[in-house]
């Protein structure tokens, strides 16, 4: 290995590390930042009356009441995330496995929490409305979605190392993983609890978006990071990789527009 791959290798290794130890903390600081509805609301109340907005929150509250706490699962993870950054200081370990590890951990873990979600919200009433997945999924991040999974597939087919088509297969299954739930939560039917049917529904609607959205986001994102990582270290090997590394991050951008849409409108109740 010459001084300038070496030089590369490490920078990699701690720029990784520094990514997997700011994912952890932020999940210890913010564990339900994945699944709680709140954050969906921050701007959306503008403009409603003082009495509408203490019905969104009462809403809110009855639903995170309902729906359990998964924070510990996440911080799991954010532990798990601090093992595979120490990892990246072990030379005989190839830098993107551990980040490949995490990020499928991290679906894993999403996945638990939204089974808890959907178990807690079995006894539920759903209005009498057919709700196409694709209302809350538009087929613009639903072919993002498939763009980046291909493309990490076909970067674990054809990479040049066999640690790098370790951790490319990893992602794309994360990319699987997180793409399921995401179309679980836009085919799911409303959850109304009973107390003000037409604020739950209104809340129904904003969390089944943005919670949709936000994972297919949460999907391509492993995918575009893992991608840029290993440019350096594969690019000379494999042709295609720079195309691969376009279409991918440009999915991932797609996506992170489209999960950030919905939070910015306000919230308009029937």
């Amino acid at each position: 290995m010459s001084a300038e791959t070496a030089h590369i290798d490490q920078l990699t290794r701690l720029v990784t590390a520094v990514i997997l130890t700011l994912m952890a903390v932020a999940q210890f600081v913010r564990p339900r930042c994945f699944v709680d509805v709140g954050i969906y609301f921050r701007n959306s109340c503008r403009g409603l009356s003082a009495q509408t907005s203490e019905q969104v929150r009462r809403t809110l509250d009855a639903r995170r009441e309902v729906e359990g706490d998964s924070a510990g699962l996440v911080r799991y993870v954010a532990v798990f995330y601090l093992a595979m950054a120490a990892l990246e200081f072990v030379p005989a370990v190839p830098f993107a496995v551990p980040y490949a590890a995490g990020s499928l951990a991290l679906s894993l873990a999403i996945y638990a929490a939204y089974a808890q979600v959907r178990r807690a919200t079995q006894r539920r009433v759903a209005p009498l409305v057919r709700r196409s997945p694709f209302d809350a999924l538009p087929p613009v991040v639903v072919a993002a979605v498939a763009a980046c999974f291909a493309g990490t597939l076909a970067f674990g087919v054809y990479a040049p190392y066999a640690t790098y088509r370790i951790a490319a297969i990893a992602v794309a299954v994360t990319v699987l993983i997180l793409f399921l739930i995401a179309w679980q939560i836009a085919r799911s039917p409303a959850l109304l609890l009973g107390n003000d049917p037409q604020v739950e529904y209104a809340v129904d609607e904003r969390v089944r978006l943005s919670r949709a959205t936000n994972v297919t986001s949460l999907a391509c994102a492993p995918a575009a990071v893992l991608t840029m990582l290993v440019s350096r270290h594969v690019a000379a090997g494999f042709p295609g990789y720079a195309t691969i590394t376009a279409i991918v991050c440009a999915a991932f951008a797609v996506t992170l527009i489209v999960s950030l849409m919905p939070m910015r409108k306000r919230l308009v109740i029937a």
